[in-house]
């Protein structure tokens, strides 16, 4: 059988038992993961992959998640 994505799903946070659990339920539910410990790591997937949808969290270590979904909606803007 052929296995039917519903898209492309980038998650970036620095703890990585988060990111499994949220890719885990994703690609249950049918969609095509991707995932990031970092901005940088994060930003050069999304250039990458160019996933449909980018899920960060906003507090990581040292970092802030908005810094990257700015870094990348002036690349993509759509």
């Amino acid at each position: 059988s052929v296995m039917v994505s519903y898209g492309r799903i980038l998650s970036v946070d620095n703890e990585p038992a988060f990111r499994q659990e949220v890719n885990s339920y994703l690609e249950d539910s049918g969609f095509t993961t991707f995932e990031a410990s970092s901005n940088q790591e994060g930003l050069e997937l999304f250039r990458e992959k160019n996933p449909d949808l980018v899920l960060s969290s906003l507090q990581m270590v040292g970092e802030n998640g908005l810094e990257l979904l700015d870094a990348i909606r002036r690349e993509s803007p759509e």
